[in-house]
């Protein structure tokens, strides 16, 4: 197992689609994370509605130990080349920094 953590989306991938706030988490997804944080893996749980969101939805379905964020806009990076074209806008650092 490599040290590097794994973002998981809450949205459609650990909940059904939902039609209203947060959707109805799918259980056997859920307890995949469980045991992916009992092994002590490094795990993120992201939204696109942000920090808060992603946090309360993490605590309020038993895996509060992850880590919580919101989407990023974008990455900075210096290798953009090892992430798929149109996945994430990735900006070099001389563009970033300069």
């Amino acid at each position: 197992m490599e040290d590097r953590p794994i973002y998981i989306d809450i949205d459609g991938t650990l909940t059904d689609e939902p039609v209203e706030h947060w959707g109805v988490p799918r259980s056997e997804r859920l307890a995949k994370v469980k045991r992916m944080l009992a092994e002590g893996m490094q795990v993120v749980i992201w939204s696109g509605g942000g920090t808060t969101y992603a946090r309360d939805w993490a605590d309020a379905n038993g895996i509060g130990g992850a880590v919580c964020l919101g989407k990023p806009e974008f990455c900075v990076d210096d290798n953009p080349s090892i992430r798929p074209p149109g996945r994430m806008r990735i900006i070099p650092p001389t563009e970033f920094f300069d």
